[in-house]
C-alpha cells in the first residue's frame, strides 16, 4: 500500500464515518507491504483522524518485523498493537469503546 492509497482510504473514512473515531482493525494480507511514505503517513493526525485505536493482524515473520520498526521509529500517537489472532485484535479494540 503507498501513501496516495491511504489518502484514498482517509478519504472514504470522511464520508464513511461523519467525523467520529472508532477502533480500527487492519488485516494485512500475506504479501501486503507498506512503504516509507505510508508509515509516515499512518501517523500524522490525517492518518490517525479517526482512529481511537487501531489493531493490526497478520501471521507472517516478515510483518512482525515490520510492526516492531513501525513501533519504534514511527511511534504511533494512538494506542496500536499488533496481533496474529483476529479474536484478540477485536477484544483488544473493544476497551477503547
Amino acid at each position: 500500500m503507498c501513501s496516495e492509497d491511504f489518502e484514498k482510504v482517509a478519504k472514504a473514512y470522511d464520508v464513511l464515518l461523519n467525523g467520529k473515531k472508532y477502533p480500527i482493525i487492519h488485516f494485512l494480507g500475506k504479501n501486503a507491504s507498506f512503504t516509507k511514505g505510508t508509515r509516515e503517513f499512518s501517523v500524522t493526525s490525517r492518518g490517525t483522524q479517526y482512529s481511537l485505536a487501531e489493531a493490526y493482524v497478520f501471521s507472517s515473520l516478515p510483518h512482525r518485523l515490520l510492526a516492531n520498526s513501525y513501533l519504534k521509529i514511527n511511534k504511533p500517537t494512538i494506542p496500536t498493537k499488533f496481533f496474529s489472532k483476529e479474536e484478540d485484535a477485536v477484544k483488544w479494540l473493544k476497551s477503547f469503546l
